[in-house]
Protein backbone atom coordinates (compact mmCIF):
# COMPACT_ATOMS: atom_id res chain seq x y z
CA UNK A 1 0.00 0.00 0.00
CA UNK A 2 2.90 2.64 0.86
CA UNK A 3 4.25 2.11 -2.67
CA UNK A 4 1.18 2.82 -4.27
CA UNK A 5 0.62 5.91 -2.21
CA UNK A 6 4.31 6.96 -2.61
CA UNK A 7 3.68 6.09 -6.71
CA UNK A 8 0.40 9.16 -6.79
CA UNK A 9 2.28 11.58 -4.04
CA UNK A 10 5.09 13.65 -5.80
CA UNK A 11 6.52 14.35 -2.05
CA UNK A 12 7.19 10.91 -1.20
CA UNK A 13 11.19 9.77 -0.80
CA UNK A 14 10.70 5.60 -0.66
CA UNK A 15 13.63 3.38 0.47
CA UNK A 16 14.21 -0.38 1.37
CA UNK A 17 16.50 -1.10 3.94
CA UNK A 18 18.73 -4.69 3.34
CA UNK A 19 21.22 -6.12 5.96
CA UNK A 20 23.14 -7.27 2.97
CA UNK A 21 22.53 -7.42 -0.62
CA UNK A 22 19.66 -9.91 -0.69
CA UNK A 23 18.15 -9.58 2.72
CA UNK A 24 15.33 -6.71 2.85
CA UNK A 25 14.87 -5.66 6.75
CA UNK A 26 12.36 -3.30 6.30
CA UNK A 27 11.26 0.52 4.42
CA UNK A 28 11.32 3.88 4.90
CA UNK A 29 9.18 6.77 3.53
CA UNK A 30 9.72 9.95 3.71
CA UNK A 31 7.59 12.86 2.68
CA UNK A 32 9.71 16.03 1.19
CA UNK A 33 7.02 18.72 1.86
CA UNK A 34 9.36 21.39 1.81
CA UNK A 35 13.24 20.64 0.69
CA UNK A 36 13.99 24.29 2.73
CA UNK A 37 12.70 23.32 5.53
CA UNK A 38 10.43 20.69 6.62
CA UNK A 39 11.07 16.58 6.18
CA UNK A 40 8.49 13.98 7.56
CA UNK A 41 9.22 10.70 8.42
CA UNK A 42 6.11 9.30 6.91
CA UNK A 43 6.73 5.42 7.57
CA UNK A 44 9.82 3.52 9.09
CA UNK A 45 9.21 -0.08 9.21
CA UNK A 46 11.71 -2.34 10.47
CA UNK A 47 10.73 -6.57 10.42
CA UNK A 48 10.11 -7.86 13.54
CA UNK A 49 13.00 -10.35 13.15
CA UNK A 50 15.51 -7.66 12.53
CA UNK A 51 14.50 -5.17 15.23
CA UNK A 52 17.24 -4.16 18.30
CA UNK A 53 19.53 -4.69 15.55
CA UNK A 54 20.28 -0.86 14.64
CA UNK A 55 18.43 -1.26 11.41
CA UNK A 56 16.23 1.52 12.65
CA UNK A 57 19.03 3.49 14.23
CA UNK A 58 20.95 3.43 11.09
CA UNK A 59 18.49 4.26 8.71
CA UNK A 60 17.33 7.33 10.56
CA UNK A 61 21.05 8.44 10.76
CA UNK A 62 21.10 8.09 6.88
CA UNK A 63 17.98 9.52 5.96
CA UNK A 64 19.69 13.32 8.04
CA UNK A 65 22.28 12.48 6.43
CA UNK A 66 20.92 12.61 2.82
CA UNK A 67 18.83 15.60 3.91
CA UNK A 68 21.62 17.49 4.89
CA UNK A 69 23.77 16.91 1.87
CA UNK A 70 20.95 17.28 -0.49
CA UNK A 71 19.48 20.39 1.00
CA UNK A 72 21.59 21.64 4.12
CA UNK A 73 19.32 24.58 4.90
CA UNK A 74 16.62 22.00 6.08
CA UNK A 75 15.62 22.55 9.60
CA UNK A 76 13.61 20.06 10.68
CA UNK A 77 12.87 15.97 10.21
CA UNK A 78 9.02 15.32 11.79
CA UNK A 79 7.94 11.84 12.84
CA UNK A 80 4.41 11.24 14.46
CA UNK A 81 4.49 8.46 17.49
CA UNK A 82 2.03 6.94 20.21
CA UNK A 83 2.97 8.02 23.48
CA UNK A 84 5.55 5.74 25.61
CA UNK A 85 2.24 4.83 27.65
CA UNK A 86 0.77 3.61 24.20
CA UNK A 87 -2.82 3.84 22.90
CA UNK A 88 -5.53 1.55 22.62
CA UNK A 89 -4.05 0.39 19.30
CA UNK A 90 -0.48 -0.23 20.53
CA UNK A 91 1.28 -1.30 23.99
CA UNK A 92 3.80 0.50 25.00
CA UNK A 93 6.36 -1.47 24.99
CA UNK A 94 5.51 -1.06 20.64
CA UNK A 95 5.50 2.62 21.04
CA UNK A 96 8.36 4.03 18.70
CA UNK A 97 8.42 7.33 21.12
CA UNK A 98 11.71 6.05 23.14
CA UNK A 99 13.27 4.59 20.08
CA UNK A 100 12.82 8.73 18.21
CA UNK A 101 14.01 10.26 21.64
CA UNK A 102 17.17 8.07 22.04
CA UNK A 103 17.73 9.26 18.70
CA UNK A 104 17.22 12.86 19.40
CA UNK A 105 13.89 13.61 18.96
CA UNK A 106 11.42 15.83 20.80
CA UNK A 107 7.71 15.96 21.45
CA UNK A 108 6.84 19.56 19.80
CA UNK A 109 3.04 18.91 20.14
CA UNK A 110 0.67 17.51 22.97
CA UNK A 111 -0.96 14.43 21.58
CA UNK A 112 -3.45 15.16 18.78
CA UNK A 113 -6.87 13.56 18.37
CA UNK A 114 -5.88 10.38 17.44
CA UNK A 115 -3.71 10.19 20.45
CA UNK A 116 -0.67 10.54 18.26
CA UNK A 117 2.46 12.91 18.98
CA UNK A 118 4.43 15.07 17.08
CA UNK A 119 8.31 14.69 17.24
CA UNK A 120 10.68 16.76 15.93
CA UNK A 121 14.87 16.28 15.17
CA UNK A 122 16.51 19.99 14.77
CA UNK A 123 18.94 19.42 11.16
CA UNK A 124 19.97 22.77 12.46
CA UNK A 125 21.79 22.88 15.67
CA UNK A 126 22.85 26.22 15.99
CA UNK A 127 19.05 27.36 15.45
CA UNK A 128 16.36 27.17 17.58
CA UNK A 129 12.90 26.16 16.42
Amino acid sequence: MSLLESHYDEDAWVRAVYADNDTMVGFLMMAIWDPEELYYIWRLMIDQRFQGMGYGQRVVAMAIEHIREHNPRAKVLRVMSTPPEGNANVRPEDSPFKFYERLGFRQVKPPDEDGEIMMHFNLQPEEHL
